[in-house]
């Protein structure tokens, strides 16, 4: 989780002190950008059993009652619409999956808002397969090249660039000043602010 590590090192100071309630604070608000609460996840585990279990029972009663009454017409309307209860849940089922797919590949692609990025995706033309969501790293890897903002990332050519602020009447050459640290201004504000 290289989030993490990034907060943890920018916790580090000068000193070497670690700042912990600092980085413990930072890493509550980043969490819900690039992990899923495992209450979420359990919740979905536990519907996607549910579903996997009724459609098991209502495959098993329908196989049951072909074989055993294949002449009553009442019985037989029954089946059919066990059947069409049976195709319902089963693309219910599918619907789930696919969306939970998508959108774990979105949060481990550092989508920064999954419901944004899955409005681009066109998840229409995705088709889940026993395997998973055909195409989806393909399109999930096109999107985040045409739409990098839309996505977190440690590249340093992507990151913004730092605005450079030279001070009033520095305009005659030489090198330009050195650009200080937050602590070396905080620093000299409170030794200039000592000092009136």
């Amino acid at each position: 989780m290289e989030w993490i590590k990034e907060i943890l090192s920018k916790n580090v100071g000068e000193d070497g002190k670690f700042d912990l309630d600092g980085a413990t604070k930072e890493i509550k608000s980043e969490f819900p950008k690039n992990a899923v609460p495992k209450a979420d996840f359990n919740d979905k585990s536990q519907k996607l059993k549910t579903a996997n279990e009724d459609l098991t029972a209502a495959n098993a009663l329908v196989e049951q009652l072909k074989a055993s009454n294949s002449g009553n017409e009442d019985l037989q309307k029954q089946i059919d619409d066990y059947k069409n209860q049976l195709e319902t849940v089963t693309a219910e089922r599918l619907a789930d999956r696919k969306n939970a797919a998508i959108e774990l590949a979105l949060t481990q692609a550092g989508a920064k808002n999954i419901t944004a990025v899955k409005a681009l995706l066109k998840t229409d033309e995705l088709e889940i397969t026993d395997e998973g969501v055909k195409g989806l790293d393909e399109k999930v890897a096109t999107l985040k090249k045409d739409e990098g903002y839309l996505f977190q990332t440690n590249d340093p050519t992507l990151q913004p660039k730092k605005k450079q602020f030279v001070a009033a009447g520095n305009t005659g050459g030489g090198e330009p000043p050195k650009e200080k640290s937050w602590k070396d201004n905080l620093a000299e504000n409170i030794a200039k602010t000592k000092n009136n």
